[in-house]
């Protein structure tokens, strides 16, 4: 699963994981939140859009209570889940 973090700095980061729970990769870190977002959007227009997904899971981990969200990648919309 996708996950927006913050670290001791305050600065944000994703986290890009496997579905076993096993960490794949984290991003540079970022000032906003909307940064963090912006590179999720942009690691997915790496891959050719044949295997593109319109949607992905995201956990917001910065908030006390995380949330769950699916993001559509095309319109750039989250729907809680």
């Amino acid at each position: 699963m996708i996950q927006i973090k913050k670290n001791k700095k305050g600065l944000f980061y994703v986290s890009y994981g496997a579905e076993n729970g096993e960490i794949l990769a984290h991003s540079e870190e970022f000032s906003t939140k909307q940064s963090a977002w912006k590179n999720i959007i942009a690691l997915y227009k790496l891959y050719p859009q044949s295997v593109e997904p319109l949607y992905v899971y995201v956990k917001d981990m910065t908030v006390k209570k995380p949330q769950v969200y699916l993001y559509n990648l095309t319109s750039k919309t989250k729907l809680k889940r």
